[in-house]
Parts: C-alpha cells; sequence; structure tokens
C-alpha cells in the first residue's frame, strides 16, 4: 500500500476518524513510503508514535467547514470527470501512478 508513496519528500497521511486511540496503518505507510508524514487523526498519537517522526496536523472541525466553503459541491446535477479510461473497474496501477505524477509533480 505504501509503494505509491515512494518517491515523494512527503505524504498527508489522514485518519478517518479523529478519535483518541483510534491509529490505522495510515501513518506509518507515509513513513515506510520514506517521506514525512503529515498526519490528521488522533490527537494522542504521540503515544503510540514518536512525534518527532512526522508533522502533526491538528485541525479543529470550524477550520475544515471553512476550507469547505471554498470548494464548490459536487452533486449529481454535477458529476467530478472520471480521470480514468477504463470506466467498468477500479484504475490500473499504471493510470494511478500516471495520475500522481501529473498531479503532484505538475510539469
Amino acid at each position: 500500500a505504501f509503494g505509491c508513496m515512494v518517491g515523494y519528500k512527503f505524504h498527508i497521511t489522514m485518519e478517518n476518524t479523529s478519535v483518541d486511540g483510534y491509529v490505522s496503518e495510515k501513518l506509518l505507510n507515509g513513513a515506510l513510503g520514506g517521506g514525512i508524514p503529515i498526519y490528521f487523526g488522533a490527537r494522542d498519537i504521540g503515544s503510540y508514535v514518536n512525534p518527532k517522526s512526522f508533522v502533526h496536523c491538528q485541525v479543529s472541525r470550524e477550520v475544515i467547514e471553512e476550507m469547505r466553503s471554498f470548494y464548490p459541491r459536487i452533486d449529481r446535477d454535477h458529476p467530478r470527470p472520471f480521470l480514468f479510461k477504463n470506466f467498468t473497474s477500479w484504475p490500473t496501477d499504471d493510470e494511478l501512478l500516471s495520475w500522481a505524477d501529473s498531479y503532484l509533480r505538475p510539469q
């Protein structure tokens, strides 16, 4: 799972929830990818992982909601364009890597 993170200096790693004690593989995948994880999740993560090994971002729900207000909502009447060629299944590894390179390493 961390293979797509190799070669990048930083990795944004976000838990599905921000509950103390809830720590998944996401932070570890970022570290195994060879970069510095930027972690969004449990406030007590420093109890489980060396706090000097990642950047801990603690953002309040109010700030997240404010940031969301800058982006248009996608709804059924205005669907997000599909970026991959194969519409019937998950994108291939090559398609994902190509997308990540073009998105995260713009020319």
